[in-house]
């Protein structure tokens, strides 16, 4: 009798053992979400705000006062003049997506030049008026009836721009990986010189895990009102990044961004996270082709293209 008295206090031992840790696990994958305070945003809006500085993601987003969404925006990280420059597709993606932005280092833009016999110019000043001279050569030689181009005067117009952002989702359920959405955006202020099928990309490190991928393309005329356009492709079929096609559009102004959600294990937390960015703007009818390595973009085809890389610590947000 003593001998079963002693097997069966093993047993419930053991069982008291299993179950304390089953809830010790269901307690650590909802403290995150519980670990927050509620914001008041105005009389009508509430929202929680986490200690890790994100904003939950809000569905009707696109319902919200512009006040509301100012007001979000900025306890999400984004200055006014951040807020201004979004369109409003933009401000419902992100407040939709929720989060907080992560303070990112961008490295300075690379320019070059791929003539149409394939050979690569780095662009600087010290060379650009001899560059401008081997583009004006070519768009001479394929310039047509075919091509949707401008005479603007000068090929080195300065109408492109590119950059970079990040945004902090928080961490997955099991609490073994944080979340991000990788943002790559460009614009064009004036009509570029061909308005044919360009490439936007991303490529990241080897531990980072892509979960899906959209794109945003806007466009207006002089002072108009902006419209919406949409990429040709998304292509997600290489393993370290993301391609997104887009069909530019003979008009003043125009500017898209491609996003990218992604997974880091927990255990690169505190390093360096990065990932690359690049424009290819193609100067004929077949677009750039882009190979995509760890932080690296190997770019095929004629015309300008643009690159630069973006670092950030990982697990940080400010």
């Amino acid at each position: 009798m003593k001998n079963k008295t002693g097997l069966f206090s093993l047993v419930v031992v053991g069982l008291l053992a299993l179950s304390q840790g089953s809830v010790s696990v269901a307690s650590a994958a909802e403290m995150e979400a519980m670990d927050y305070t509620p914001l008041k945003i105005d009389s009508n809006l509430t929202v929680k705000k986490f200690s890790d500085g994100r904003v939950e993601p809000i569905e009707n987003a696109k319902s919200l006062t512009e006040k509301q969404q100012y007001e979000i925006l900025s306890e999400m990280g984004y200055s006014k003049k951040e807020s201004d420059e979004l369109s409003e597709a933009e401000k419902v993606y992100l407040i939709t997506e929720g989060g907080v932005k992560v303070n990112l280092a961008q490295s300075e833009m690379v320019h070059k030049y791929f003539d149409l016999s394939g050979k690569e110019h780095i662009i600087t000043p010290e060379n650009e008026a001899e560059i401008n001279k081997i583009r004006e050569a070519d768009f001479v030689k394929i310039k047509g009836d075919k091509f949707s181009t401008s005479a603007m005067g000068s090929v080195n117009d300065g109408t492109f721009s590119g950059t970079s952002s990040i945004q902090y989702l928080g961490k997955t359920a099991n609490g073994n990986e944080f979340k991000y959405s990788y943002r790559t955006q460009f614009s064009w202020s004036n009509i570029p010189w061909f308005t044919l099928t360009d490439k936007v990309a991303h490529a990241f490190q080897s531990h980072t895990t892509a979960l899906g991928s959209k794109a945003d393309f806007f466009y207006r005329s002089a002072n108009g009102n902006w419209h919406d356009g949409e990429f040709s492709n998304i292509d997600q079929s290489q393993t370290l990044g993301t391609i997104g096609s887009v069909r530019l559009i003979p008009i003043k102004e125009q500017y898209g961004t491609l996003y990218t959600e992604v997974r880091i294990p927990k255990a690169h937390g505190g390093y360096t996270g990065s990932f690359s960015n690049a424009y290819a703007h193609s100067f004929t009818e077949f677009p750039f082709s882009l190979s995509l390595g760890s932080v690296s973009i190997t770019p095929t085809g004629a015309g300008d293209y643009y690159s630069w890389r973006s670092n950030f610590t990982i697990g940080q947000w400010d």
